[in-house]
């Protein structure tokens, strides 16, 4: 399962493409990404 995929289950919708989704609603996704990876292989 990939941290999007995470994400968007946490959320209980799809996100648009990342192309598509304001600079701060990017930013805040990366970092939550970066946190379930970092969770993951601790």
């Amino acid at each position: 399962m990939t941290a999007r995929q995470i994400i968007e289950a946490r959320l209980g919708r799809t996100l648009p493409p990342t192309r598509d989704l304001p600079p701060d609603l990017r930013t805040a996704i990366k970092l939550l990404a970066i946190q379930l990876i970092k969770a993951r292989t601790a």
